[in-house]
């Protein structure tokens, strides 16, 4: 199957799964992708009873744990532990620009 990407370019996806006939590059997307339809989370958390269908995930909630936050905004130096969560930061932050240092006074 040849799909067309909205950019023009396409991709040959051969790999169709049996149950909602989607479409994917690999036979490792596919299998993947099955495990939306099975249940299977293969992952497991040892610190809690939470499970993930892919070991990244797993990886990126076990930072809920350990504290660690390695994102950063480089405007107002706020961490996160998800790079989703300082993509959806960073279209709010105003950073320096609206905050005044808390020593400053304004002149009216």
């Amino acid at each position: 199957m040849v799909v067309i990407e909205q950019n023009g370019s396409f991709q040959l996806k051969n790999f169709i799964c049996d149950h909602c006939f989607g479409a994917f590059r690999s036979s490792y997307h596919l299998k993947r992708h099955i495990l939306i339809h099975t249940g299977e989370k293969p992952f497991e958390c040892d610190m809690c009873d939470m499970r993930f269908i892919q070991k990244y995930h797993l990886e990126r909630h076990k930072r809920v744990h350990s504290g660690e936050k390695p994102y950063q905004c480089e405007r107002c130096m706020q961490s996160f532990s998800r790079t989703d969560r300082l993509l959806r930061h960073k279209r709010m932050c105003q950073g320096c620009q609206t905050k005044t240092p808390p020593d400053s006074q304004l002149l009216l």
